[in-house]
C-alpha cells in the first residue's frame, strides 16, 4: 500500500512540477491533468477491487460520435399484420373504454383513446390476402360464414358477358373499422381472385398461381385504386403503401405454373406497380417480403436478388420503360426452430433463435438496396416478425419471458441495422373482458418511453458464451434509460447472469428505478404454474389455448383478476434490486442481477 501511495504522489509531483512551456497547455487542462492523477491516486490507495469474473460487462459511451450512437428513436412496431377473413373487427379491436387502455395510457403518455376502438398502440395493419384468393377454412370465424362460396370473398369476377364485376362493398366491410379508428392499412396484392388462376390453388395459403391475363390483372388493381381514392379520398390514399405478394419466394406462396415462376412473378408486379402509380402518384409500393429461411432451406424460385435486378435495369413489363419502382424491401424474420437437424448451417445450434439471424436478413435486404442508386435509401423492412417453431416442435407466440427477451435483442439489433419497421402478429389474450398483453406487446409498451430520444446500440462483453446478453442506452427528456435483454436458445435454460455498468460521472448519486419482465413477473408464467398446479397443462408457455386444457382455460378465466394485477405491477417503477459502486471523481458503476430470459429497463435520474 505503501508504495503505491508513493507511486500516486509521484505522478502528481511529475504533472504539478512542468512548466506551463513544457505542458503547451492551457492552467484548466493542467488543473484536469492534476484531478485525474489525484483520482489515480485515491483508486491506488484503495484495496483493488476486481471485477466478478462471471459478470457480463455493458461499455456506456453516450457520445453523439460514438459507434454505438444510432440517433433519434422511431416507433418502428406500431403495425401488426393481419391475414384474409380476420381484417374485420373484433380481432384486432379493442374498445377504447377497457382499463388496459388507461394503464397504456398512463405509463406511455399517448392518446390511445381517441377513437371508439384501438389496436393498443398500433397505428396500421397489414392487410393480408386483402384482394381474396382464400382457401376455404376449416371452420367459419372473421369475415367467413360456413356455406358460403369462397370465390364469393374475391374482389372481383367475371359477369356472364366476360366484364369484370367488382365487390367492394367487401372492400369497404375490411377497411372502414380500420380506417375509422384512425388506422393506415398496408395494401397487400398478394393472392389473386380465383377468376385469374391457371388452375388449383395452394392447401396451405390459398391461391399460390399467377394471374392468367396481366391486362385485367391491372385493369383489376387500377380500379380497385380509384375505389379507395373515392372511398377514403384521394389526400389520404395518395399516402397509402402497397406490397405485391407475400414470400414469393416460397413455393407455399407462389407457383408460376407452366411459364417461369420469376417472370411470372415480375409480370405480376410490374402491371400492378404501373396501376397504382397511375391512380396514386404519391402511394408507395414494393415487392414481397422474402422469406425468412436460408439458402438450402426451401426451393426458392423467385430469388430476391433476381427481382431487383429486373427492377433495376430489367425492361418493365407493363410500361416497355426500364426499370420498375420500389419503395421499400423487405423481409419475413421468426425465430423459429429448424426441424430435422439437416441443415447446416452456423446458427442452427441455436434453433434460429440466435440474434445474428436478423443481421443476415439485413445483409440480404442492403444488397438489395444497393443493385441501384434510385433504391440506396429505401426502407428495409421486417413484415412478419415473432417466435414460431421452438425446439419442441411447438408452434408459439411465447407470451412470457422468453418471448419479451428475444424480441428485445431482436429489436437491439433492428435498431442497430437501420430497419425503419417491424411488424408484430398478435400481443394480447382476453379474459372475460379484461387484456392481457403478451410479453413482447409489454416491451413495446416500454419502449413508447424511448420515442424521440436519442439511442445508442451498447457493447457488452458477455461472461456466459451461449447466453445473448444485449443492451439498449436511450436519453430522453432529461432521463436515461437502460434496457438489457437476456435469453439462451434453449427456452427452458434458466440461470442468473451479473450486468455491471459504468456510468458517467454526471450520474452520480443519481436515482434508480426498474421494470422486469421475467418468470416471476409475467403473468403468462404464473398461467403456467397454476395449471401446472392444478393438473390442467397440456403443453409449455404459449398462447392459454395451447398450454390449457378446456378445465384450465376456465380456471385462467375465473382468477383473471389476479392477472390483470400482476400487468398493473409490472408496469410499475421499482427500487433498484442491484448495487451501486461509487468512484472517487468517476461515475458509478451499477452491478444488477439479470435472470434468464428476462428483460431488465433501467430508469436514471
Amino acid at each position: 500500500m505503501i508504495l503505491r501511495m508513493a507511486m500516486a504522489w509521484m505522478l502528481v509531483a511529475t504533472v504539478w512540477a512542468q512548466e506551463p512551456n513544457e505542458l503547451i497547455v492551457k492552467q484548466s487542462e493542467r488543473e484536469r491533468l492534476y484531478l485525474m492523477t489525484l483520482e489515480k491516486m485515491l483508486d491506488l490507495a484503495k484495496p483493488v477491487h476486481r471485477i466478478d469474473a462471471d459478470a457480463s460487462r455493458i461499455g456506456l459511451d453516450l457520445r453523439s460520435g460514438s459507434a454505438g450512437y444510432r440517433g433519434e428513436i422511431e416507433p418502428f412496431w406500431r403495425i401488426r399484420a393481419l391475414p384474409d377473413r380476420w381484417l374485420n373487427p373484433p380481432t384486432w379491436a379493442i374498445s377504447s373504454d377497457k382499463p388496459v387502455i388507461g394503464l397504456l395510457e398512463d405509463f406511455t403518455g399517448r392518446n390511445l383513446s381517441e377513437h371508439p376502438k384501438t389496436a393498443l398502440l398500433d397505428e396500421g395493419i397489414s392487410c393480408v390476402r386483402f384482394l381474396g384468393g382464400w382457401k376455404k377454412p376449416s371452420r367459419p370465424g372473421g369475415e367467413y360464414e360456413e356455406g358460403t362460396p369462397i370465390e364469393s370473398y374475391d374482389l372481383v369476377y367475371r359477369g356472364d358477358d366476360g366484364a369484370l364485376k367488382y365487390r367492394w362493398e367487401r372492400v369497404h366491410g375490411r377497411l372502414d373499422p380500420l380506417v375509422e379508428n384512425g388506422l393506415t392499412p398496408l395494401i397487400v396484392l398478394d393472392n389473386v381472385p380465383h377468376m385469374f388462376a391457371e388452375g388449383e390453388g395452394n392447401p396451405v395459403y390459398g391461391q399460390h398461381l399467377a394471374p392468367n391475363d396481366f391486362e385485367a390483372w391491372g385493369t383489376f388493381i387500377e380500379a380497385l385504386c380509384r375505389e379507395l381514392a373515392d372511398r377514403y379520398g384521394f389526400e389520404k390514399v395518395n399516402q397509402w403503401r402497397f406490397r405485391v405478394g407475400t414470400e414469393m419466394d416460397n413455393p407455399n406462396h407462389w407457383e408460376g405454373g407452366a411459364e417461369d415462376s420469376l417472370v411470372k412473378y415480375l409480370k405480376t408486379y410490374d402491371h400492378a406497380a404501373a396501376a397504382v402509380k397511375r391512380v396514386l402518384p404519391g402511394a408507395k409500393i414494393g415487392p414481397c417480403n422474402f422469406n425468412s429461411m436460408f439458402a438450402g432451406q426451401i426451393d426458392r424460385k423467385v430469388p430476391p436478388m433476381a427481382v431487383f435486378e429486373h427492377f433495376a435495369r430489367g425492361t418493365n413489363y407493363a410500361t416497355g420503360e426500364i426499370g420498375s419502382p420500389a419503395d421499400f424491401a423487405a423481409v419475413s424474420s421468426y425465430g423459429m426452430y429448424w426441424m430435422g437437424g439437416e441443415f447446416d448451417h452456423p446458427l442452427a445450434a441455436a434453433y434460429g433463435y440466435h440474434p445474428d439471424t436478423l443481421r443476415l436478413h439485413a445483409d440480404l435486404l442492403k444488397r438489395l438496396r444497393a443493385t441501384s442508386p434510385r433504391f440506396a435509401d429505401i426502407p428495409i423492412e421486417v413484415h412478419e416478425h415473432g417466435t414460431l417453431m421452438n425446439k419442441n416442435n411447438t408452434v408459439s407466440y411465447e407470451p412470457g419471458a422468453f418471448g419479451a427477451a428475444w424480441t428485445a435483442t431482436q429489436y437491439i439489433v433492428g435498431i442497430e441495422e437501420g430497419f425503419a419497421q417491424i411488424f408484430h402478429w398478435a400481443d394480447h389474450e382476453g379474459f372475460r373482458g379484461n387484456i392481457i398483453l403478451y410479453g413482447h406487446a409489454w416491451l413495446r409498451a416500454v419502449m413508447e418511453r424511448f420515442v424521440g430520444g436519442e439511442a445508442w446500440v451498447l457493447p457488452v462483453a458477455n461472461a456466459t458464451e451461449d447466453a445473448f446478453i444485449d443492451a439498449l442506452a436511450v436519453r430522453r427528456d432529461g432521463r436515461l434509460y437502460l434496457m438489457i435483454s437476456a435469453y439462451r436458445a434453449e427456452r427452458e435454460d434458466r440461470s442468473q447472469e451479473t450486468v455491471e455498468i459504468p456510468l458517467p460521472r454526471r450520474y452520480r448519486g443519481a436515482a434508480v428505478r426498474q421494470l422486469r419482465m421475467d418468470h416471476e413477473t409475467s403473468p403468462y408464467e404464473q398461467m403456467l404454474r397454476d395449471l401446472k398446479a392444478a393438473g390442467e397443462a397440456k403443453a409449455a408457455i404459449g398462447a392459454t389455448g395451447m398450454m390449457a386444457t378446456p378445465a384450465g382455460r376456465q380456471m385462467l378465466a375465473g382468477q383473471a383478476d389476479r392477472y390483470v394485477e400482476m400487468q398493473r405491477d409490472s408496469f410499475t417503477w421499482k427500487p433498484f434490486e442491484g448495487n451501486v459502486r461509487n468512484r472517487f471523481w468517476r461515475g458509478p458503476v451499477l452491478e444488477t442481477p439479470v435472470a434468464v430470459p428476462s428483460v431488465t429497463v433501467l430508469r436514471i435520474e
